[in-house]
């Protein structure tokens, strides 16, 4: 309604009675639609899952004692693939330096980030696989690093599944392809012993709490379901190498266990 009256006193001014009704509906507009599409991408589960993302991950990159120029860029690397806007690369970049203070309050942070994501956990690994792959680009985890994101890892709470996700993604540095087959299981969150029905099952879990309408209905929009089609895409080579060393048996019409 303020939108609307502020809309047409403008064009009232500068238009006469026509230009107060396009001011109004202009005014309206912006109001109702424009305005709380740009809060809720700074203030909402975008805004927050950014600002937790690259607050953390500047604290991890730092943990070894400096911030490497390849860490520096795999972030800006991230910012490119969410598609983030000049006033979102500005809150991203600032939360990186914020996480890299001394006394920056990691897991006040990751709380933050729980109350985020939800009933979603996906969202979760979503996070870490973004952390991962930051500190993952010179080469190696380096043992702060590690240690910091056992500290995360706490915090989170993970069920067993999510625990099985998380060790795949801290110890399988890189796109999978070369990773151990036990590596891939635990990227979908099972074990090896789990029959072909219980594989198939946990990964179409995967894929519909990763999906783009799970993530909207979380009050995660464009940005995010960016990174997530990536994560996706290294579960879905998890699921392939699996499927693809359970053929044989598959083919002589047994469960593989």
């Amino acid at each position: 309604m303020i939108g609307a009256l502020i809309g047409g006193g403008i064009g009232l001014t500068f238009g006469g009675l026509a230009g107060a009704l396009i001011g109004v509906l202009v005014g309206f507009v912006v109001e109702k639609f424009l305005l709380p599409q740009v809060w809720r991408n700074q203030s909402g589960a975008d805004g927050q899952f950014i600002a937790s993302t690259f607050a953390v991950m500047g604290a991890v990159c730092k943990a070894d004692g400096r911030v490497s120029k390849n860490e520096i860029k795999a972030s800006s690397r991230f910012f490119d693939q969410m598609k983030l806007g000049d006033a979102e690369r500005r809150h991203a970049m600032a939360a990186f330096v914020r996480g890299r203070q001394p006394g920056f309050d990691l897991e006040g942070e990751v709380r933050k980030l729980l109350d985020t994501a939800g009933s979603n956990r996906s969202l979760l690994l979503l996070f870490l696989y973004v952390q991962v792959s930051a500190v993952a680009a010179d080469g190696a985890l380096r043992i702060n690093e590690q240690l910091l994101f056992e500290r995360i890892i706490q915090v989170m709470r993970l069920d067993r599944g999510e625990q099985l996700q998380a060790q795949a993604l801290l110890h399988g540095i890189g796109d999978g392809v070369d990773e151990p087959l036990e590596q891939q299981y635990r990227m979908l969150g099972v074990l090896p012993d789990i029959d072909d029905q219980g594989l198939e099952a946990a990964w179409q879990a995967q894929v519909e709490n990763t999906s783009a309408e799970a993530l909207t209905a979380a009050g995660v929009h464009q940005e995010l379901q960016a990174l997530s089609q990536l994560y996706l895409a290294r579960l879905a080579k998890a699921h392939e190498q699996i499927r693809q060393s359970r053929a044989p048996s598959a083919a002589g019409g047994g469960s593989s266990v």
